[in-house]
């Protein structure tokens, strides 16, 4: 979520622009390193305060450091780290790996879903803001 805010500032996106991010694992997956955090940095709990601080820090004083505007050359090296995840862990081929690196994969995928498939190049449904997603654009229905 951090990255995504890093990219709207660094391409000076607006309220009528939209990045689309994927939240790959929960904290679930990482009890160890919340331990570790509380122990660390908040030795007498975290509370509101310490979680108004926090977003404060690294939410709302979020910077455009670490943000790579690619290369074709990028582009290659950062697909080329999904080999492991995709055919290492995943046991997909090194064909239907390939074939992602094609655009055309992927605009065939958006079509695939109807929501996606209209909104590829332009946002034609309403944007959910603070609250959550608007009435006309939920979990299990088409975008209007």
């Amino acid at each position: 979520m951090l990255a995504a805010i890093k990219l709207a500032k660094r391409l000076h996106l607006g309220e009528d622009d939209l990045v689309l991010t994927v939240a790959t694992d929960g904290a679930a997956m990482y009890p160890s390193e919340l331990a570790g955090a509380l122990k660390r940095d908040w030795t007498d709990g975290f509370t509101e305060v310490s979680a108004a601080q926090v977003h404060g820090e690294h939410v709302l004083g979020a910077g455009e450091d670490h943000v790579l505007v690619c290369s074709d050359l990028d582009r290659n090296r950062i697909f080329n780290l999904g080999y492991y995840t995709w055919v290492e862990q995943q046991g997909v081929s090194l064909e239907e790996f390939e074939v992602r690196r094609d655009q055309s994969f992927w605009r065939g995928t958006a079509r695939s879903c109807p929501c996606l498939g209209r909104s590829h190049h332009r946002a034609e449904w309403p944007i959910g803001r603070a609250g959550g997603p608007p009435e006309a654009f939920s979990a299990g229905s088409e975008a209007p």
